[in-house]
């Protein structure tokens, strides 16, 4: 072998700190057979062929995507990278694949509209250790169905619990997929129901006092609707006003708005009491599953012959999910504590997803929007040490790029 020639390679190493960008000046040697005349060019550690970034620098600029108040192109401009090569990068480098299911999983949608024929994508959460399992671009039953179908039927049987709201499809994944498993309602999306009720009930009375909205019954109901909307134990008791109410010209105290409040309706203080008794019902700590549906039983009961129409039809939604409501009494392991079954942990997740397209500002690859999320959120993250070819990694799906007018 003799030397063939000797060539420069600039190469961006953005290590620094400081967001300075590091320019590295190789001399690359290229190397020639005498006798068969083939070309070698020897391979460097610290640049891939052909690349003009060091690995470090492709490192150091995927792992920070992992802060998802980034935007792609803020990362890439402290690299001193292009946002196309970064976004490549990514998708070559990090791959964040189905998890195992546990004995408990957390079910819920996330709106990212990525697809015109659904706007929501579907997650699966593990209840124990909070991580993601997997995020599936859609929550429609084409989708869903051959993907849990997919999963082996050991792994599914594994399943004890499937947490998530009253969307019916994913009230009938236990039957349909998981046999061994149990499905659980979260409280809040229960307690939500009733709470919309009583707000349209609220907003019809509303409706009545629209042609006088300076009377007190407009005021009332339009400012002071927290009297009957907040749990009794959120509100702070006012026994000793110094607040003047500019409406009523005078100091009101919380129990003066109350008297004035009910006496709009006389529906109105009972339904205050009914959807209080629920809320102690949910807060109460249960000796036994027994004691839960005694109480439960109650519950309906009393609500059936109420003889208002919201807490009939609340009656009959207890009646009809009691098994599912029930099991969110359930006490299981959340990680460093035990609390009951309940989506808590995916409702703060899902702020996330959003944030992140708000971010992004158009992002159409949902692979790459699920490989960041998962990056992002999982305890334990994979950067693979053979990235995946350029090939590998091109969406085919995605829509084509629009006209353009080149810059040069």
């Amino acid at each position: 072998m003799r030397v063939k020639d000797v060539y420069t390679r600039k190469i961006k190493h953005s290590i620094l700190q400081d967001n300075s960008h590091l320019i590295l000046e190789y001399k690359q040697r290229s190397w020639v057979c005498p006798v068969c005349k083939k070309r070698h060019t020897p391979h460097v550690k610290f640049v891939s062929r052909y690349k003009q970034i060091s690995n470090v620098t492709t490192y150091l600029a995927v792992n920070k995507l992992s802060d998802l108040t980034l935007s792609v192109s803020a990362v890439a401009d402290d690299f001193g990278i292009s946002d196309t090569s970064l976004h490549n990068f990514f998708l070559q480098h990090v791959s964040m694949n189905r998890l195992p299911f546990p004995e408990i999983i957390s079910i819920d949608e996330v709106f990212t509209n990525f697809r015109d024929d659904c706007k929501y994508s579907l997650v699966i959460m593990d209840f124990t250790t909070h991580d993601i399992i997997d995020f599936l671009p859609s929550r429609r039953e084409e989708y869903t169905n051959s993907y849990f179908i997919s999963i082996p039927i050991e792994e599914r049987n594994n399943v004890k619990y499937i947490i998530s709201d009253m969307y019916e499809p994913y009230l009938n994944y236990m039957n349909r997929y998981f046999p061994n498993a149990e499905t659980s309602i979260d409280s809040f999306h229960v307690i939500s129901w009733l709470i919309n009720r009583i707000q349209s009930y609220i907003r019809k009375l509303i409706r009545k006092y629209e042609n006088d909205r300076k009377s007190d019954e407009y005021y009332l109901l339009k400012h002071k609707d927290w009297i009957i909307l907040k749990n009794d134990d959120h509100i702070i008791e006012i026994d000793n006003p110094k607040k003047m109410d500019k409406h009523f010209n005078c100091y009101m105290s919380t129990d003066s708005y109350r008297r004035r409040f009910y006496a709009i309706d006389s529906n109105l203080k009972t339904i205050h009491d009914l959807k209080e008794k629920y809320i102690s019902f949910n807060n109460e700590n249960h000796t036994s599953e027994d004691a839960i549906e005694e109480k439960l039983d109650s519950l309906i009961d009393e609500y059936i012959n109420s003889g208002i129409d919201i807490f009939i039809e609340f009656a009959k939604l207890l009646k009809d999910k009691k098994r599912e409501i029930i099991h969110s009494f359930v006490m299981m392991p959340s990680l460093d504590k035990t609390v009951r079954l309940s989506n808590g942990a995916m409702e703060s997740f899902n702020r996330k997803p959003k944030d992140l397209k708000r971010l992004a500002r158009g992002i159409e690859n949902f692979e790459f929007f699920k490989q960041r999320v998962l990056f992002s959120e999982r305890s334990s993250k994979v950067i693979l040490a053979q990235p995946k070819t350029f090939k590998e990694i091109q969406n085919k799906t995605d829509k084509k790029r629009g006209k353009y007018k080149k810059h040069k």
